[in-house]
């Protein structure tokens, strides 16, 4: 049993819009902080990529637990479209390892939206980045 689950079950205990409240205070007050991880995620992303020209299984392998840490962590702190973008990242990276291919131009693009994304709040362009992206993506990855 999860210790969250614990104080829920204690007789007089914390409520569910308690455990709520908790949460949300809680991931409010990570906000700032992970805005400033993301950034040194996109940063690395970027400082690896400009080191690999035919990159190493290890910059593949970094640019890959970059982009998968991306995913997972932006979408908690409401910055989807930052997260969708990652996740086409990940999504190319993978389509071109499993060919052992490399695309540099592609990787640049997907990295370079994730860089505008980071700068700018989502906006009516948005959404036509992150089309253009999967087109991106699904292409890339088909040949």
């Amino acid at each position: 049993m999860g210790r969250l689950t614990q104080f829920l079950n204690v007789p007089g205990g914390m409520t569910q819009a308690d455990a709520a409240r908790l949460a949300q205070f809680k991931r409010d007050s990570l906000a700032e902080r992970m805005e400033q991880e993301f950034a040194d995620i996109v940063n690395r992303l970027r400082a690896t990529l400009d080191g690999a020209d035919q990159p190493t299984d290890q910059a593949r392998a970094e640019l890959r637990r970059l982009a998968y840490e991306l995913t997972c962590t932006a979408g908690t702190f409401n910055r989807g479209s930052l997260s969708t973008a990652a996740r086409a990242l990940c999504v190319l990276l993978d389509g071109l390892e499993s060919r052992r291919a490399w695309d540099r131009n592609a990787i640049n693009v997907n990295v370079d939206v994730i860089r505008a994304l980071m700068r700018s709040p989502p906006g009516e362009e948005t959404e036509d980045l992150l089309a253009a992206l999967a087109r991106l993506t699904a292409h890339v990855s088909r040949t």
